[in-house]
């Protein structure tokens, strides 16, 4: 049975094992100096390898660079052979995936990955992740094959990047140009380009606050709040242009990566109706709107950025008939832009299915294809609005069609589909957080950019991911599935284990808000519960995004099981979250989902009906196993 995520082109498997040598280190190995140093991180000692790589001499990847392999083990020994040392990485990682303690399985892998952009997107600037933390992310990338690491270093709460020509922009906690390049470096020994962002115009009241002449004339204050800014930046002023050049110069010199993005994302617009000055110029250029301002921005700073000898990528509402055509979409407001952008003829990144920050489950992430069609779109959308774990989701749950009308833009030859990146926006994502957040889920996304599209056995999947991340914590120390020492509090498990945090943007929004909107209510006076300083080390925090025990709870109910040592459990956790909330109250949130679980205990003892309130929301949780148990009914 296969348990390598992602799942190769082809694997031909023949009897027999190559073991591992007595004499450990000593066994020779041919290979180029970067080869070496991925075989001293893995767990291939005393295995005899050979490596053929027709190419050698590259410093970085490129984005059409090869990363197809051949891969032959026999009992003698191991050959490698690839078109360039990315394409040796990647078959030394399926070699450390199929090695047991002491021996690998004969076989021959024959893989290339579908796409060539497969990514992963780091919000660094709402919390400040460690270069620690990016280092260990950039192991595991490397190690379930994702190639891109995109770097979101500015937004409203902070600058991340300490340059020399603006030192005062840098937030408190921020990366100096040369931790940057060493971090690159670490990159490209793992076969990962490392793209940067600046975001603009929109989302930079963090470089406002240092320098308010750069804005449009509003008020500008240190923000800690989430959510879309009226700050942006003047796209009049020729002085602003020079600066971007100076400030995405400096970025370019530390990121030698082809591309570069730009954002460009939720720009507000007030500002810029209200500037007497900025509607002067307006007129005075026939620019019809502001987003068409917008987009004469665009291209002034697209030109500056082709200067830097840079490709641009920006976020999907930079769409435009201005927009120049080199630049690649980022599509992420649903697959609507996906289509728009390469009819018009840009290559695109698909993202819209894969925002880790909305806690959905990996199974859903991974029924989403960057290449489904309209028909596939619709039924995968109309059954996640179906699923009744999603009901308290605010808003029209889906990324088939979108949630926004795109400007109608002439028809191109098609652009390229390069691939898909997943997204972790950081507004509940600490540095201690992030292992959860990403691995928990990424995996599964990594195989749906590398692996072919029939490639769709999500019990599989669950199965093989499970495995892999027992091995992602053996080489690396991510623990992506739980807190062990969680509350200190053993008797709790059977409740920590099945509770989720509610799915969307329903936390981040808060009840209240939640409430409202999803009653059409007024909404612009409800403030939202967390920001910056927000602390984020509640049980919610620290639970997985989905409960691997719930899964496991199915599949024992399914096998017809004795189901008395879950709800022993079930029972036995009230009674201690009862004994423990006099003197620990934080914990009362808890208590209703608590109670349910323990009257759930009854009823499958019982065999009597389930409750669907059951499942909740309590709260920032919802109890998943009430819907396996109403599945299970039906």
């Amino acid at each position: 049975m296969i348990d390598l995520l992602p799942i190769p082109t082809s694997v031909e498997s023949s009897t027999g094992c190559l073991h591992r040598s007595r004499e450990g280190d000593s066994v020779q190995v041919t290979a180029p100096e970067r080869v070496l140093r991925a075989l001293a991180r893995l767990p291939l000692a005393g295995f005899p390898i050979e490596v053929a790589i027709a190419e050698t001499t590259a410093e970085r990847p490129r984005l059409d660079d090869s990363y197809a392999y051949r891969l032959v083990i026999n009992e003698t020994g191991v050959r490698i052979e690839a078109d360039t040392q990315w394409g040796a990485l990647s078959a030394l990682i399926t070699l450390a995936q199929l090695t047991n303690d002491e021996s690998v399985p004969c076989c021959i892998v024959i893989d290339a990955p579908r796409f060539q952009w497969r990514g992963l997107m780091v919000d660094v600037a709402r919390h400040f992740i460690s270069l620690e933390t990016l280092r260990r992310t950039l192991d595991a990338m490397g190690y379930f094959k994702l190639n891109v690491l995109h770097i979101h270093l500015s937004d409203d709460q902070a600058f991340r990047f300490l340059g020399t020509t603006f030192p005062e922009l840098a937030s408190p906690e921020h990366y100096t140009a040369l931790e940057l390049t060493a971090l690159v470096s670490y990159a490209a020994d793992r076969g990962i380009r490392v793209v940067p962002e600046l975001d603009v115009p929109g989302h930079t009241t963090s470089w406002l606050v240092a320098h308010p002449e750069w804005g449009s004339g509003g008020e500008v204050s240190v923000s800690l709040s989430f959510g879309s800014h009226e700050t942006v930046l003047d796209p009049t002023s020729s002085d602003v242009m020079d600066v971007l050049e100076q400030i995405f110069g400096e970025i370019a010199e530390v990121f030698p990566d082809e591309y570069v993005h730009f954002g460009g994302d939720e720009v507000r617009s007030s500002e810029w109706q209200s500037s007497v000055s900025i509607q002067n110029y307006m007129r005075a250029q026939k620019i019809d709107d502001t987003d068409g301002l917008q987009a004469a921005f665009n291209r002034q700073l697209i030109c500056r950025l082709e200067g830097l000898g840079k490709y641009p990528v920006g976020w999907d509402e930079v769409l435009h008939p201005n927009l120049p055509d080199n630049v690649v979409i980022q599509c992420w407001r649903g697959m609507h832009g996906r289509d728009e952008a390469l009819q018009a003829g840009y290559d695109c990144v698909v993202s819209a299915p894969y925002y880790l920050d909305l806690f959905m489950p990996a199974g859903v992430h991974y029924q989403y294809d960057p290449e489904a069609g309209g028909v596939d779109l619709a039924r995968l959308d109309g059954r996640l609005r179906s699923d009744p774990r999603f009901a308290h989701v605010v808003g029209d749950i889906g990324w088939g069609k979108g949630f926004t009308d795109y400007p109608e833009l002439a028809t191109s030859e098609a652009g390229r589909l390069l691939g898909g990146e997943a997204c972790i926006w950081s507004e509940l994502v600490t540095d201690e957080l992030l292992d959860r957040r990403v691995w928990s889920r990424m995996p599964a996304i990594a195989e749906r950019f590398w692996s072919d599209r029939d490639i769709r056995d999500e019990v599989d999947m669950y199965r093989r991911l499970e495995h892999q991340l027992v091995r992602l914590e053996q080489l690396y120390g991510i623990n992506a599935m739980s807190d062990r020492n969680m509350l200190n509090a053993p008797g709790l498990k059977p409740l920590i284990d099945m509770l989720e945090p509610v799915k969307g943007y329903t936390r981040i929004l808060g009840e209240e808000l939640s409430a409202a909107r999803r009653e059409g209510r007024d909404v612009t006076q409800i403030k939202r519960p967390y920001c910056t300083d927000t602390s984020l080390d509640r049980v919610v925090d620290l639970i997985p995004p989905e409960s691997a025990a719930t899964r496991h709870f199915g599949e024992a109910l399914e096998a017809d099981e004795d189901m008395s040592g879950w709800t022993a459990g079930w029972r036995n956790q009230h009674r201690t979250l009862l004994g423990l909330l006099p003197k620990r109250p934080e914990l009362g949130e808890l208590e209703e989902a608590s109670r349910a679980l323990a009257e759930l205990a009854d009823v499958v003892d019982a065999g009597g009906e389930v409750n669907p309130a059951w499942a909740g929301p309590f709260g920032e949780y919802v109890l998943p196993v009430i819907y396996t148990m109403l599945a299970h009914e039906s």
